[in-house]
């Protein structure tokens, strides 16, 4: 696209380290999966190869059953994140690997998607939104001390005096956990925890007690009341620090887990949809333009009779990998249920909504899928919509032209208002009278 701000993301790199003959067969699966990856022989020449990747993993393959340790610890001692690949799983080989300083094992035979999958987890840049957490203490003192700490670690701390006040803070905030003193006048820590816990999308908001409390009945009590950890003051600062870390990085994590879809790791309808209607606002205001894509895998219905549901499955995750990987990071990408996905783009105009996914759907018209008996392709067709208020009016028109590329031979894109576009009842009459699905 001409406009460098619509350019799209640096691509996920690896490194492979391998002396057998199927380093370069993988590292040509890894690139048909939109990474980049340089092999090599030898681990000192790493360095040398840094410019060709965008964040590279090394990849350390050994030749034999036993993992290539030296060569592990010397990537990591270069300050790389390493994969460690070798024949067997065993719990010795995993912790030889995990003493080298590897982030994790991979076992033979490779699945160059799951392999694919591990290298973008570890290659993805840490959030850059700051931990939030609310402390509800009746002494300012004590609030402020416990703040002062946190925030010296880079977190955003809002301090409440007033238990009563403390849910309205929570709805204002949006902290990502709470800590409580339990002794307070008017609503005691343990009944705001219970009040907390009563409000459904509270559930998962961490509590953390934090008080002189040392009776350990006491404790428990606390705890039955939707408390996740109790700490005794005085805490140490690095012990308050660790302790709160790590409960929002869980937290996060498992907030993270629900908003995805579990085969894709796309955000879910419900996610997409949500995250949609904030861009909305935000361009409405800025002014500028938010095309919808929505994307149907051509015959699917066909791929799955033909070739099995597994085989199915892997051709939704090879789409889902392309956009991932060829899409900017302030891009929404979703899976929308079964084989449709949707593709928000904020700030780009038609034109290049049209010429990025053009090419996405060439490339990804190009992938031979294997089913273990034979080879076959796949494609998309897409339709495309913008300028209009609101998500249900975008979706709507996106979904006709949807239609009308389904209509008019698939693997292709139509812009909504430039064809005419059937209904979706008529499209799924012709499709189910013609026997090929969409």
């Amino acid at each position: 696209m001409s406009n460098p701000d619509q350019s799209t993301r640096s691509l996920t790199g690896a490194l492979l380290v391998s002396k057998s003959a199927s380093g370069v067969a993988l590292a040509r699966e890894l690139q048909r999966l939109c990474l980049e990856c340089a092999v090599t022989r030898d681990v000192d020449d790493l360095p040398a190869l840094i410019p060709t990747t965008a964040r590279p993993i090394v990849l350390i393959e050994s030749d034999s059953d036993t993992p290539d340790l030296a060569a592990t610890k010397a990537a990591v001692a270069m300050g790389f994140s390493c994969l460690v690949i070798g024949d067997g799983a065993s719990l010795e080989q995993r912790l030889a690997s995990v003493r080298a300083g590897a982030a994790g094992f991979v076992p033979r035979p490779v699945e160059p998607m799951a392999l694919a999958d591990e290298i973008e987890r570890l290659a993805a840049p840490a959030s850059e939104d700051p931990y939030r957490v609310l402390i509800v203490d009746d002494s300012a003192a004590m609030a402020a001390a416990s703040a002062a700490v946190l925030e010296r670690a880079g977190m955003l701390v809002t301090e409440e005096t007033d238990p009563l006040a403390a849910l309205d803070v929570i709805r204002r905030t949006s902290p990502d956990l709470v800590l409580l003193d339990i002794h307070m006048p008017g609503c005691t820590g343990m009944e705001l925890a219970a009040i907390i816990r009563q409000h459904p999308d509270l559930v998962g908001l961490p509590i953390v007690f934090l008080s002189a409390e040392t009776e350990v009945s006491r404790q428990l009590l606390a705890m039955s009341r939707g408390g996740d950890d109790f700490m005794v003051k005085p805490v140490p600062a690095q012990t308050l620090i660790s302790s709160v870390t790590a409960r929002i990085a869980r937290a996060r994590a498992l907030k993270a887990s629900l908003v995805r879809d579990g085969l894709t790791g796309l955000l879910n309808r419900k996610a997409f949809i949500h995250e949609m209607e904030t861009i909305l606002v935000l361009a409405s205001r800025g002014g500028w333009d938010v095309p919808v894509v929505l994307l149907d895998v051509d015959h699917f219905k066909a791929v799955n009779d033909t070739h099995g549901h597994p085989v199915g499955d892997q051709v939704l995750r090879h789409l889902a990998a392309l956009l991932r990987r060829r899409l900017r990071r302030s891009d929404l990408i979703g899976r929308l249920g079964g084989e449709e996905f949707g593709v928000a783009l904020p700030r780009t105009t038609p034109e290049q909504a049209v010429e990025l996914m053009d090419r996405l759907r060439e490339e990804f018209a190009d992938i031979t899928f294997d089913s273990g008996l034979t080879t076959f392709g796949a494609s998309f067709s897409g339709g495309v919509a913008h300028g209009l208020p609101t998500i249900a009016e975008l979706m709507k028109a996106a979904d006709e032209a949807l239609y009308a590329a389904k209509r008019g031979g698939r693997n292709r894109l139509v812009v909504a208002g430039e064809a005419d576009a059937p209904s979706m009842h008529q499209s799924l009459e012709a499709d189910v009278g013609s026997g090929n699905g969409r």
